[in-house]
């Protein structure tokens, strides 16, 4: 488990033109995957954020290359 604070979470993430502030990855911290709140602080554990986004990166190419199966059109 790999755990960053909010600040170096928003910094390896995000570019500077895009990182949301701080105060709104707080108020959304149960929304992030491997996001969580310790005594006060929060943090986000990156190795579930990793395997969680890269899952849905690879849902949504499946998704797009059965789409295109001319097998399965009209079925999805």
């Amino acid at each position: 488990m790999r755990l960053a604070n909010l600040k170096e979470f928003r910094r390896l993430i995000y570019t500077p033109d895009s990182a949301p502030a701080l105060n709104t990855l707080r108020a959304n911290i149960e929304k992030i995957p491997g996001g969580q709140k310790r005594h006060g602080r929060y943090y986000v554990d990156l190795d579930t954020f990793d395997r969680e986004t890269n899952l849905s990166r690879e849902l949504t190419a499946k998704r797009e290359r059965l789409s295109k199966s001319p097998v399965l059109e009209g079925l999805l």
